[in-house]
């Protein structure tokens, strides 16, 4: 079985992300106070790891120029 690193992509850079991320966090406040669907909170949960990652992808380009 062959291992495939991920390939370096150009994307945002981190201080974009982290303002994603914030907004994703106020509206995960807001929506856990509304009493939202635990489907839409799973949403917003799935939103927020994908950022993160890049968000560490990011740091890593960051890191190799």
């Amino acid at each position: 079985m062959e291992i495939q690193e991920r390939q370096s992509k150009p994307g945002l850079p981190a201080e974009a992300i982290e303002h994603v991320i914030s907004a994703l966090v106020s509206e995960r406040q807001h929506l856990r106070n509304a009493g939202a669907d635990v489907d839409v909170l799973e949403a917003n949960r799935k939103a927020l790891a994908y950022w993160h990652r890049e968000l560490a992808d990011a740091r890593r380009r960051g890191r190799a120029k």
